[in-house]
């Protein structure tokens, strides 16, 4: 039986409900577990319900939500985005990096990394050019 966990906003619980009736065919035979946060019991501790379930799962769909599509097209546009949870940030959504900004950052995190000769790879690169 394949686990399978849906993260939705709840504004969009209208299409979660949509989709576990699409497949509540493979949930009758067997061959699927449908998770929400609706699952979670009064009393029930959120975050680590959540937690575990995301670890249990073995398919994880979003439902992505206009609003949320809206805000990744901001991003993409360049303006970040925060996201906060009961008022506290919890993560901030920017624009992707430019191709040769995540290049050069690649190369200085290579260059500043020290191999196993015991000296930076820029060092070991200068020692072995001809001079």
């Amino acid at each position: 039986m394949i686990r399978l966990l849906v993260s939705y906003s709840h504004a969009g619980n209208a299409f979660r409900s949509r989709l576990e009736t699409q497949l509540a065919l493979l949930k009758r035979q067997g061959f699927l577990d449908v998770w929400a946060d609706q699952a979670i019991l009064p009393g029930q501790e959120i975050d680590p319900a959540v937690a575990a379930e995301l670890e249990a799962a073995g398919v994880i769909v979003l439902l992505v939500s206009p609003d949320f599509s809206a805000l990744l097209g901001e991003a993409s546009r360049g303006e970040t985005i925060l996201i906060t949870r009961h008022g506290e940030p919890v993560a901030q959504l920017g624009p992707p990096p430019r191709a040769a900004d995540a290049a050069r950052t690649a190369m200085e995190l290579l260059f500043s990394q020290t191999i196993r000769l015991g000296m930076p790879i820029r060092e070991a690169i200068e020692e072995g050019r001809p001079r």
